[in-house]
């Protein structure tokens, strides 16, 4: 699901990742041994072809639901020299015929504490 058409698929997986990490997070595994810690921080990472404004709408849509997910990217000070994943202009080996800069890999974390600190932010930018 990399092209822009299939980005309502993108939002749903988006959605149902995100809402997975919130309900492991505080919870004993299943199936766990007895006495095991709960769960303490949750990562979803991966190459997600999210475009900003996907994640944006996700985050609409999640509302409370989102408070304590942060994008690491974000989490991490945002450094301009970090943010695109692909990147046509400055990778020459791409052999592409068109500019395009985009963040289509992400990573988000949960960690109670942490993530949910108003300067951790959940930015799509």
């Amino acid at each position: 699901e990399s092209t822009r058409d299939q980005a309502p698929e993108r939002r749903r997986q988006l959605v149902q990742s995100l809402r997975h990490l919130r309900r492991v997070v505080g919870r004993t595994p299943v199936g766990a041994t007895q006495g095991c810690a709960a769960v303490g921080s949750a990562l979803l990472g991966g190459d997600l072809n999210l475009r900003d404004e996907e994640v944006k709408a996700v985050w609409r849509e999640l509302g409370d639901e989102a408070r304590g997910i942060a994008d690491v990217w974000s989490f991490c000070g945002s450094p301009e020299d970090a943010r695109w994943t692909w990147d046509t202009i400055d990778n020459d080996n791409t052999g592409s015929t068109f500019a395009c800069r985009t963040r289509f890999d992400r990573m988000f974390f949960l960690t109670p504490g942490i993530s949910d600190e108003p300067a951790a932010g959940a930015s799509a930018s």
